[in-house]
């Protein structure tokens, strides 16, 4: 079946004439303007209510806010400030910079590409691609350029201390500052370079602050809501397009045409954006040069959004998080706990209401995360001294404590060792390395009885700065009363249900997969279980048994995550799982003839997903075969859609399969 590919968009998506005035008043109905705000107003370098009017606009509603006039500051140096200060202190400074038409990185030095914005080499006016490749001209961006040492200093000078990056008001300070991420980043933009649509990384808020211009330079900004952040993932797929892969700009008919309002702004010398987590943003450059320096900033609140919303959207296309963000909620409960009872110690307990608030906040995410790491028996973990650094070999994901490591699976890169290590997240879906054996061990970085008297230290300080009134249970209660078991007690038991071959004897996972050969001594004659839906023969360690009574049917978990939106995680984790023809929703062809009365309705989310490993070749997926009945069950759930319940017989396919 031949793939479809949706045409190029031919750049530029905004015209050098466009009037910001013009399209916000000739389509009201889906353009906005961005609040404005008068740094001046707030004593520069003072917090004050400034840090409440940020957090009402970002977190509370949920859009974006201008501040301008930081240029005005007396703090400002407009020197310092400047691409031809760059040019006589940072000339020699290797950079890269990107082809906007040909999507290529070129090395080059700072100083080169400053007298390229002001060179006849630069595309002008040419905003045609076909144009300006007869006239040999280009589209070059500097982007993502680490900040310099004395724009650091100096943007600490101008801006309150509440918005720094790494700040008070930025809990990444909590970490050691070998373990943060380098956030203070530089751009500079000419006319036809730009930022496709794109969230902020692990939902952080956003800060962009334009520091120089030209005469004719500005930055056109187009945002959405953070609340309508699933509006927009739906638009984009509409589109043929991911928000997280960064790799498209939403030409303005299609903003017209888009279901949820879009916020523009043009930001100029001195104009600080705040984008709300999780708000998609694009930029669009205008003019001979104009030069931004950007920061983000980790809260309470953007915490939350991350581990409940970004991380697991990581794990599945296998995105560096970069934030270590389960990290950061250890570090600042750390933190905190201490000055908790400093303030609680000298002063009155209405004082400490906010300290209190966030670190209960902080707490409940800690006991979340802490408990998808809980064994039955911490015998069997073993100890590494690497803390904060072990990443996923296959998902990239910073990884917090406990994870799977293969003994035999190193690679020497320049000297050292890199085996492959998994987290538990995506061992539990099935991802693991080519051995695909249970021969992997549970590896911790910190011992387990520390981060336990942690946690009863926490709660037992909550209890006391609350007066009583929020009385946590104790770890072990916790993990007791989950009601389902843990991901590391789900790997736990992968790992013994798994087939093992010594080390001279593995196999390819191509053979595996097709049947060929099998594993070991535990696979042989294993090869003997039929999927309810897809009728086809598997493993028995990659099916899945419904527990109800007289039932008994098996499902492989490739057909339950595309025909069910089921994760191999969520049906391994219950103590009792019942099958979808049990509960009357089978979207089979057998059982729609029979017993369903509620067919279920897959997303084709996970359909349409690519599970093949991204960024390590060791890596496999072993319970789910990402490229398998995709053509199928795409066309099966689109017709479902279109026809109604009652007349779900006519449906059927002619071979009464499952394709």
């Amino acid at each position: 079946m031949r793939k479809m590919q949706l045409p190029k968009l031919e750049q530029p998506a905004i015209s050098p004439t466009l009037s910001i005035g013009a399209l916000l008043s000739e389509s009201p109905a889906r353009f906005e303007h961005v609040t404005r705000l008068d740094a001046r107003t707030y004593e520069f370098g003072r917090s004050g209510d400034f840090y409440k009017d940020i957090y009402y606009f970002t977190v509370i509603r949920g859009e974006p806010l201008i501040v301008d006039n930081w240029h005005k500051s007396p703090e400002w140096n407009a020197e310092i400030f400047s691409k031809d200060w760059l040019s006589k202190n940072y000339s020699d400074l290797d950079i890269l910079v990107h082809d906007v038409d040909t999507a290529k990185d070129t090395p080059t030095n700072l100083g080169d590409y400053i007298s390229y914005l002001s060179s006849s080499e630069r595309q002008g006016d040419e905003h045609s691609r076909s144009k300006r490749a007869r006239t040999g001209k280009r589209t070059l961006y500097a982007k993502d350029l680490s900040c310099f040492s004395e724009w650091d200093k100096l943007i600490r000078r101008v801006v309150p201390e509440t918005i720094h990056s790494h700040g008070p008001g930025d809990l990444s300070s909590f970490l050691p500052p070998e373990f943060r991420a380098i956030t203070e980043l530089v751009y500079f933009g000419n006319e036809g370079t730009f930022t496709p649509a794109h969230k902020d990384m692990c939902a952080t808020i956003g800060q962009n602050v334009m520091v120089d211009q030209s005469a004719n330079g500005s930055s056109v900004w187009f945002v959405t809501r953070s609340s309508d952040r699933n509006a927009v993932k739906n638009y984009m797929a509409s589109l043929g397009h991911n928000v997280d892969h960064e790799s498209y700009f939403v030409a303005l008919q299609e903003m017209r045409d888009a279901p949820f309002t879009v916020y523009v702004a043009e930001q100029r010398k001195g104009d600080m954006i705040f984008v709300p987590s999780l708000a998609m943003h694009q930029v669009w450059n205008r003019g001979d040069y104009s030069i931004k320096l950007a920061w983000s900033r980790i809260t309470v609140d953007t915490l939350q959004l991350a581990l409940e919303e970004c991380l697991p959207q990581y794990r599945l296309v296998s995105r560096q998080e970069q934030y270590r963000t389960k990290a950061t909620v250890y570090a600042a409960l750390t933190t905190l706990s201490n000055k908790l009872l400093d303030v609680h110690a000298s002063a009155s307990p209405s004082s400490i209401g906010t300290y209190v608030d966030e670190f209960i906040s902080l707490f409940k995410m800690f006991r979340e995360f802490l408990v998808e790491e809980a064994l039955a028996d911490n015998r069997q973990v073993l100890a590494t001294d690497d803390k904060f650094i072990v990443i996923c070999s296959y998902c990239k994901a910073d990884i917090f404590n406990r994870f799977l490591s293969c003994p035999d699976c190193k690679i020497d890169r320049q000297g050292w060792w890199d085996c492959f290590d998994v987290c538990l997240d995506c061992y539990s879906r099935g991802r693991s390395c080519a051995c695909a054996d249970g021969t992997m061990k549970f590896v911790e970085q910190t011992l387990w009885s520390e981060l336990i008297e942690d946690y009863e230290r926490f709660g037992r300080l909550i209890s006391e700065c609350t007066g009583g009134k929020h009385v946590t249970a104790r770890f072990d209660q916790v993990v007791a009363e989950l009601g389902r078991k843990s991901t590391a007690m789900v790997c736990s038991e992968l790992l013994s249900m798994r087939p093992f071959s010594e080390q001279t004897d593995r196999v390819s996972s191509s053979e595996i997969m097709k049947g060929q050969r099998a594993l070991g001594p535990k696979a042989k004659g294993s090869l003997n279980v039929s999927c309810h839906m897809c009728r086809h023969q598997h493993d028995t360690w990659r099916t899945v048994v419904c527990k109800n009574d007289n039932c008994g049917k098996r499902f492989c978990f490739s057909s339950l995550w595309r025909a069910f939106d089921w994760d191999p995680n969520n049906v391994l984790s219950q103590y009792t799982w019942i099958c979808p023809s049990c509960q009357l929703i089978c979207n089979c062809n057998r059982c729609l003839r029979t017993t369903t009365k509620n067919p279920y309705i897959a997303s084709l989310v996970n359909v349409q997903l690519d599970d093949r490993p991204k960024g390590d070749s060791r890596g496999r997926e072993w319970l789910l075969v990402g490229q398998a009945s995709n053509a199928y069950w795409g066309m099966k759930m689109r017709r479902f859609k279109h026809r109604k319940r009652t007349n779900v017989k006519n449906f059927m396919h002619k071979d009464g399969g499952a394709g």
